[in-house]
Formats: structure tokens, sequence, C-alpha cells
């Protein structure tokens, strides 16, 4: 139960056994059960919570949750990327909706009253989904501290988001790409073709050092992750431990446009591989505003209009196409935490034949059937 501010009891009542208890806004509960030992345990479960702190301070849950966000989020621990976006949704939908509604009065049907509304806003699902995970978060958070017994978003009923196949570029779509962006920005030409090899992610390719590639080798190492945020450059480390990898798919024909790329703009081990012609590591969104849309357009592209991200899953597909069709490999290539990504994006890419499969069921039927004497026929 949650909001208990009163000692509760249990009283023999009609041959039942009855639990009795005052809320923290003054409201008197009570509820029956047939055995003395199920009350007990009852009791003992309003008791627990009142324990958690409402019962001994009410107003511990009665900061609003404007209050409460703003209270919490110079604590928060998590990548930068991440508090950014975090704090633009809690600015954006959390704190002008509910921003003055105090914790303890946040009902689960309040939450999916919400998250209703959220749906007539032209708001994506997957949108909705990561504007409630914010909301829950936030009261999760309000949970540990003892402010409230228990999160209202759980239980809460969200939209679907519908499954969309990826954007994959052909090779002769990556060609295209390539050349239109060797007229753009010549300064980047190489980008294209690398990013069809190896599948990094933007902020990937951006944080490469010089002495990162292998050109003899064919392999990338990929351990740093360059990002903007609030307007300013955050060098970390990938988002997660499967990011960190060596990707061992770089072509001899792009090997050999890096090397000359190394050689062209004289850069040595510590320089960014693509940085900006005047040095500095490269900034994705002035590269997708400057370079990577008016590419896009000059190369007469089919839409959708593809993404630097289109790259990553055309260099799968090409992958898979290419005989790579053990999906733990390629999750491991791609930087992806477990093989479900690899099923869930490129599941309908990897090989289906069943022939050997089918010969050796085949064959047991055979042998069975060999085996039977003639009196069992």
């Amino acid at each position: 139960m949650s909001g208990l501010n009163a000692q509760s009891g249990v009283r023999k009542r009609s041959g039942n056994f009855q639990v009795r208890w005052r809320t923290a806004r003054g409201v008197e509960r009570s509820a029956t059960f047939p055995t003395s030992v199920e009350a007990a345990a009852f009791k003992a479960k309003v008791e627990r919570d009142k324990r958690r702190g409402i019962d001994q301070d009410p107003s511990r849950g009665r900061i609003t949750i404007g209050e409460w966000a703003e209270q919490r989020m110079p604590h928060l621990i998590a990548r930068p990327s991440t508090l950014a976006r975090e704090r633009s949704i809690l600015r954006t939908h959390v704190v002008p909706d509910l921003g003055k509604m105090e914790l303890v009065r946040v009902t689960r049907f309040g939450v999916q009253q919400w998250v209703t509304e959220l749906g007539r806003r032209d708001l994506s699902p997957a949108s909705i989904r990561r504007i409630h995970q914010v909301l829950s978060r936030l009261l999760a958070d309000a949970v540990a501290d003892e402010r409230i017994p228990e999160n209202p978003c759980q239980g809460v009923k969200l939209p679907s988001v519908p499954v969309t196949e990826a954007r994959f570029l052909t090779p002769d779509e990556v060609v295209a790409l390539e050349a239109a962006m060797a007229v753009v920005a010549p300064h980047w030409a190489e980008l294209v073709p690398f990013l069809a090899d190896t599948a990094l992610r933007i902020g990937e390719l951006a944080g490469l050092q010089v002495r990162d590639i292998d050109t003899d080798a064919g392999t990338v190492l990929v351990r740093r992750n360059v990002v903007e945020v609030g307007g300013h450059l955050v060098v970390g480390e990938p988002k997660t431990l499967a990011g960190r990898r060596i990707v061992p798919t770089l072509t001899d024909d792009v090997a050999g446009l890096v090397a000359t790329r190394i050689r062209r703009l004289g850069l040595t081990a510590e320089d960014a591989l693509f940085g900006l012609p005047n040095g500095g590591w490269l900034r994705t969104p002035v590269f997708r505003r400057r370079v990577w849309l008016p590419s896009v357009m000059r190369s007469g592209l089919d839409p959708p209009r593809p993404t630097p991200h289109s790259l990553r899953h055309s260099a799968v597909s090409a992958w898979i196409a290419a005989g790579a069709t053990n999906p733990y490999h390629l999750a491991r290539w791609a930087g992806h935490r477990d093989i479900s990504t690899i099923f869930r994006l490129y599941g309908h890419l990897l090989p289906i034949d069943a022939t050997r499969e089918r010969e050796a069921l085949s064959a047991f039927r055979r042998d069975a059937l060999a085996r039977r004497t003639p009196q069992d026929r």
C-alpha cells in the first residue's frame, strides 16, 4: 500500500480478520481476510511501507515532480549525451505537464492518461516510450530515496513501435554517394567507402586516430567516441564495453585510399583520421548539415534519404552477402552487446538454405526403413 501514516491494526470481525490503517491524506482504509495469517501478513506489509519514510515524514513525498527533477539532476551519473537528452525531455515534456504535481499524488492511472495524451501530440511511439522512460527513472529514484513507496510508471501500457527496415545502400549507391562527396567536399572523399567497409558509428569514426588503423592487416581499433553535447565536444570511450573492438573488414582498396589520405594530409599517428581540415575532431552536426546532406542531394539517391548510420547498415549487409553469416562475429564486429540485435536488424538477410539439413533428415528416414525386417513389414 502507499502513503501510510497511522498505526495499522488487526481485529476479528464477523468471523473474518480486518486490517485498518490511515493514508497520508488522512483517509481511513480497511481490508478483510479470511484468516489471521493472511491479515498478519498484510499488516506486516503495511508497516514495512510505513518504515520507508512516508509515514514518519509525509512531506518527503509532497515535493513536486519539477522540484524533485531539479534536485536530482546534479547527482546523476551517466554519459554527457545521455544527461543532455534526459534534461531535454524533462524540460520539454515532463515538467511542463507534470512539474507542479506532488510525487505522492502521481498514480499509475494518471501516468496512463498522460501517455495517452502524448499520443495525441503527433509524437512517434518511440518518442513516447523515451519520454515515459525518463519519468519512470525519475520516480524510481524517488522510491529509492524513500519519498514514495512504489513507481506508478510500472504497468503502464505503452504504444508499440512498428518494425521498420533499416535503409541499406547498394554497392552502386555507395559509389554514387562517394563520388558526390568527392565533389562537394574533397577533404572527406574517403569517408563513405571507409564507413561502408567498417560499419562504424559516426561518433566512433570521429574519434579515430591514425594509430588506430592498420592498413596492412585491414583492421580498425575502435576505442574512442566523440560527440557534440550542447555545443561542446565530449571525447570519451565507446558507449558500451562491446563498442571497444577491432573491426577486421577494411578491404585492400579502401585501405589504399586511407593510406593515400594519411600521406596527402601529412597526418601523424596522434592526428584524427577524419578530423577537420584545419585540425581537431569532426563535429558531426556541422558535418551532417554542410557535407552529408549536400552530398546525398547531389548523388540523386532514391528516398528515404540515407543518414551516416545507413552506411553502418549497408556494411553489415555487405558482410553477410560476402559470406560472414555467424551472428556472433557480426555482433562483435559491429559493436553490439548481444546477437539479438543482429537478428532484429539483419535476420532477413541471413541465409536460410537448409539443403544439408534436409539431406540428413532424409538419410535418417532411409536408414530407419532399411533396418526394418520382413516381419516388421
